[in-house]
Order: structure tokens, then C-alpha cells, then sequence
């Protein structure tokens, strides 16, 4: 999340490609930081959802945290 934040920076370390701010220059490579994200949201909401396996049948308030996470991660991503 932090890198996709600094993606917002208007100065910073992101490369226009094609009127979009996606890159990330490291000096020595581009990353796309989006990739990384939905990866570590895939990994957190898996650790979340096998931590509280017994919650998520007994009700469905324990769906908040994921949409949360969900929603920060995808508002970034729609941002940059």
C-alpha cells in the first residue's frame, strides 16, 4: 500500500507511460506496484479468513475488515 501511495506524490519516483503514473522507477528497474498489492491483499485476506474461520459462520460482521481491505487496496489502485 505504501508504494501505491507513492504513486499519488506529485513529485516523486513515478514514470508516465502513456498519460498514467503506474511505474515506479527504482533507478536500475521499473515495478508496477498494483501487482504487488493485489498479492499482499490475497495474502492478508487469506491469514484474516483462516484466523477467524469459526466467526465467519457465526456472523457475517467479521466481513468488515476484508471489505475494508478490499476497498483501500482497490481505491488505490482506481487512483493511480
Amino acid at each position: 500500500l505504501l508504494l501505491l501511495l507513492l504513486l499519488l506524490l506529485p513529485v516523486g519516483l513515478a514514470v508516465v507511460v502513456r498519460d498514467t503514473r503506474r511505474f515506479l522507477n527504482l533507478g536500475f528497474m521499473a515495478v508496477q506496484p498494483a501487482e504487488f498489492a493485489r498479492l499482499a491483499m490475497i495474502l492478508c485476506l487469506a491469514s484474516y479468513a483462516s484466523r477467524k474461520q469459526d466467526w465467519f459462520r457465526e456472523s457475517w460482521k467479521c466481513l468488515v475488515v476484508p471489505v475494508l481491505i478490499i476497498g483501500s487496496t482497490s481505491g488505490l489502485i482506481v487512483l493511480q
